[in-house]
Parts: structure tokens; sequence; C-alpha cells
């Protein structure tokens, strides 16, 4: 079971498990006066979960957090994973 993170836009990722996508991780809150939260919610609420979910939904204080969870998976942007996917850039 292989978890990559594929950066969206600042505060937004897919999950991927295995080539497929199947979870977003997303940052909620502000830089102001509340603390930032992250949540990793998967995309079928209602499907088998994936190990380290128990639940659709887990929240964290920090995507260090997230990741550490994830057992530290590659991230990537998200112009390099669609050139990797068409075969353009070998994956990382």
């Amino acid at each position: 079971m292989t978890y990559r993170l594929i950066r969206l836009a600042p505060g937004s990722y897919d999950l991927e498990l295995d080539d497929e996508i199947i979870a977003s991780v997303v940052r909620d809150g502000n830089h102001g006066h509340h603390a930032v939260r992250w949540f990793a919610e998967m995309l079928d609420e209602a499907g088998s979960r994936p190990m380290p979910f128990v639940d659709p939904v887990h929240e964290f204080g920090s995507f260090d957090e997230v990741a550490a969870w994830l057992g530290h998976p590659d991230t990537v942007n998200v112009a390099r994973a669609v050139l990797s996917a068409h075969g353009i850039l070998a994956p990382s």
C-alpha cells in the first residue's frame, strides 16, 4: 500500500493509494486568530477504508501530523503528477 499526496493548490491535496485517488486532504481555518485544522476525508464514505482510516473523516492540527499519520508519503505538485500520468515524466 503506497500513498501519495498530490498538491492541487495551497492547502488542498488529493490522496492517492496505489494510483487511485481515494481521499482529499484540506486545510480549514485562517492564519489569523483561529487555529488551522487539516482534514483527511474519504471520497467514498460508505466504501471500504484502507489503513489508517477508521472513520471517513479525520482531523489534524497540522499538515505534518497528516503526513506522519499516512506514513510520510511522497508529495508532488499537480503539474508533476499530470506529467507522470502521461508518461512524460518518471514518477518520483
